[in-house]
C-alpha cells in the first residue's frame, strides 16, 4: 500500500474511533451556567472552513435598469474581500427588487442579471446562497414557500418547478444555475414551519426536485412549532426533532441563535456577557446541533450556524420593560462568545446578521439594526472580532482551500462529529476536492 493511501485509512480509521466515542450533551435547564473558559486571548481560533455573512442584496448589486439603492456600498466587495469572507448569504434587501432576478417579473432579464451578480462575486473568489427562493415582497427569484399561519399563500409546486426548470437552463442564456459552481446551494424557505402540512410539503416537493436537477438544496433554519424545551424559540429548530422529517431530502442543516434576552439578563445582573454567552452558546450547539451528529444520520460538517447577531442600541428586555444598551462592548463580547463556541465545539460553516446596516425607504436606518458595518461605513468592534477568526487558507492557486468531506452527498452522510485529525490528514494528503467546489 503506498503512503497516501496508508494515511488515508489511517485516516479514516481516526474517523471512526473519534465517530464512536462521541456522545449525546443530555439537555440543559435553562439556568446558565458561569464557568470560565480559556482566555480567548491566549489561544488561537481553528479557522472555518465557511467563513460567511449574510448581507441584502441592495447592498451590492443592483440592475442596471434599476436606481441606485439608498444602501448600496459601492466598495462592498472590496470590504468581504478583507474580511476574507467566502460565502454570501444573501436577502432581498428592504428597497425591493433592485436585482430583477424574479423569474416571472423579468423573464427577458433575470438570468443576465443573476450571472452578473455571480461573475462579480467570483472575481472575488466568493460563493453564494439566498436566504430563500423568493418572499411576498417579489425580491429573489419569486418562488415563494407556503405559509398558512403566516397568511402566505406562496407559489403553487406546479410553477415552482416550472421556475427551477428556468434556473435549470430553461432561460435566455441556457445556462444551468442550479449547479453552477458559483452558487453553494439553494435554500428553499427560511424558518417556516414544518409541521404544517402544506408547508412541509411544498418544502420537500422543492428539495427533492432541486436534487433530481443536480443541486444542493435544504432549508434554512426550518421549525417545527410542536416542539417545546428548555431553549424557547431557537428550540423548536432542535435538529434533533427536525432532522427526522428531512432525512434523506437536504444536504444541510442550518440553525439561527440569537438569545437577546439572555444578554440582557446577564447585563441587568452584572454578568460578563462573554461568559454568559459562551457558555449559552455552548449549549445551544451541544444539545440542538451536536445530539444528531452522533447518529450517523449527518456529519457536524454539513452543519450551519446561518444566522446570529445583535442589534446595536437600546434594547427592551420584553420580561420587566427593562431597557438596556447593547453598546459596542456588549456586542464585541457576544461576537467572539459565538466564534468561540463554535470553534470550540467544531463548527465549520458560519454566517453572522448581518454586515452592513440598511437604509429604510427615507433614507434612515432600518431597524432594529443588526449591522456591525454602520451606515457611516464606520466598523464597530464585533468586525474586529470577525477579522481575528475568518483566516485566509491559502492554496497553490492563491485562491481558498475548501477541505470537509466534499465528496459526501445525501446518501452517503456518515457520523464523524468534530473529527479534525480527519480533517488535518486530507490536508497533508492534498485532497483538496471541498465543499465549495
Amino acid at each position: 500500500m503506498n503512503r497516501p493511501k496508508a494515511a488515508l485509512c489511517f485516516s479514516i480509521l481516526l474517523l471512526v474511533t473519534g465517530f464512536l466515542l462521541i456522545t449525546s450533551t443530555e439537555q440543559q435547564s435553562l439556568t446558565v451556567t458561569t464557568t470560565t473558559t480559556a482566555n480567548p486571548n491566549a489561544r488561537q481560533p481553528i479557522s472555518f472552513v465557511i467563513q460567511g455573512v449574510t448581507a441584502r442584496i441592495n447592498v451590492l448589486y443592483y440592475c442596471p435598469t434599476c436606481t441606485k439603492p439608498l444602501s448600496y456600498q459601492p466598495n462592498g466587495w472590496s470590504t468581504l474581500r478583507q474580511l476574507n469572507v467566502n460565502l454570501l448569504r444573501l436577502g432581498g434587501g428592504s428597497e425591493g427588487d433592485v436585482a430583477h432576478f424574479n423569474i416571472n417579473n423579468y423573464p427577458n432579464e433575470w438570468a443576465q442579471n443573476f450571472n452578473s451578480f455571480l461573475s462579480t462575486a467570483n472575481q472575488y473568489g466568493i460563493k453564494v446562497y439566498f436566504v430563500h427562493m423568493g418572499n411576498r415582497f417579489g425580491t429573489l427569484f419569486g418562488i415563494v414557500c407556503p405559509e398558512p399561519s403566516q397568511g402566505v399563500v406562496g407559489t403553487s409546486i406546479r410553477d415552482a418547478k416550472t421556475m427551477i426548470d428556468a434556473l435549470a437552463g430553461n432561460n435566455a442564456l441556457n445556462h444551468n444555475f442550479i449547479t453552477d459552481p458559483r452558487v453553494f446551494g439553494w435554500s428553499v424557505a427560511n424558518e417556516v414551519d414544518i409541521s404544517n402540512p402544506t408547508t412541509y410539503h411544498w418544502v420537500i416537493q422543492i428539495l427533492d426536485y432541486i436534487s433530481a436537477k443536480g443541486g444542493k438544496a435544504w432549508v434554512s433554519a426550518p421549525i417545527d412549532s410542536r416542539i417545546t424545551n428548555a431553549y424557547g424559540f431557537v428550540g423548536e429548530m432542535d435538529f434533533n426533532k427536525i432532522e427526522p422529517l428531512l432525512r434523506g431530502h437536504v444536504d444541510y442543516l442550518e440553525i439561527h441563535m440569537y438569545q437577546p434576552v439572555i444578554v440582557a439578563d446577564a447585563i441587568k445582573n452584572h454578568r460578563e456577557v462573554y461568559v454568559t454567552m459562551y457558555s449559552w452558546f455552548t449549549q445551544l450547539i451541544q444539545n440542538l446541533m451536536l445530539g444528531e451528529a452522533t447518529s450517523g444520520s449527518i456529519p457536524v460538517d454539513h452543519m450551519i450556524i446561518g444566522e446570529f447577531g445583535i442589534i446595536h442600541g437600546n434594547f427592551s428586555w420584553t420580561f420587566d420593560m427593562q431597557t438596556v444598551d447593547f453598546n459596542d462592548t456588549v456586542r464585541s463580547d457576544y461576537y467572539r462568545a459565538m466564534f468561540w463556541a463554535a470553534n470550540d465545539n467544531g463548527i465549520k460553516m458560519i454566517c453572522n446578521f448581518e454586515l452592513w446596516d440598511n437604509t429604510d425607504s427615507r433614507g434612515g436606518e432600518n431597524t432594529p439594526a443588526y449591522g456591525i458595518i454602520y451606515l457611516n461605513g464606520t466598523f464597530s468592534g464585533p468586525v474586529t472580532i470577525m477579522e481575528q477568526f475568518y483566516l485566509t487558507l491559502p492554496t497553490a492557486s492563491g485562491g481558498l482551500v475548501y477541505v470537509v468531506l466534499g465528496g459526501l452527498n445525501r446518501e452517503s452522510w456518515i457520523g464523524v462529529g468534530a473529527n479534525s485529525n480527519f480533517l488535518t490528514s486530507l490536508r497533508l494528503l492534498n485532497v483538496t476536492q471541498g465543499l465549495l467546489s
